[in-house]
């Protein structure tokens, strides 16, 4: 076998140095929130506004934070996760209607 070892012996070495890697770098915990979250509404409508030509799609981004200031918590991202449509994923959760 070129090489000189066995893909178990390869497979085992590879093991045990990312093994030891994972204790001494471990994996950092979550963020609860982060600096954009915590914005004041207009900061995130100026943010948001450049990357938003189509003047409906900036409308609709006002709608979703109206909805979402009706949510409990005292950042965006907590309100998000207060209304539950994190937890729902992608398939069960929906935009509410604008307007």
């Amino acid at each position: 076998m070129a090489g000189g070892g066995s893909p178990r012996a390869a497979a085992s070495v590879w093991l045990a140095g990312y093994q030891a890697a994972r204790t001494r770098f471990p994996p950092r915990p979550a963020g609860a929130d982060w600096p954009a979250t915590t914005q004041a509404r207009g900061q995130v409508l100026e943010q948001l506004a450049g990357a938003v030509a189509d003047q409906r799609r900036a409308g609709g981004i006002e709608s979703r934070l109206d909805w979402l200031e009706d949510r409990e918590g005292d950042s965006w991202q907590r309100r998000w996760l207060a209304s539950g449509a994190d937890a729902a994923g992608p398939g069960g959760w929906r935009c509410p209607a604008s307007g």
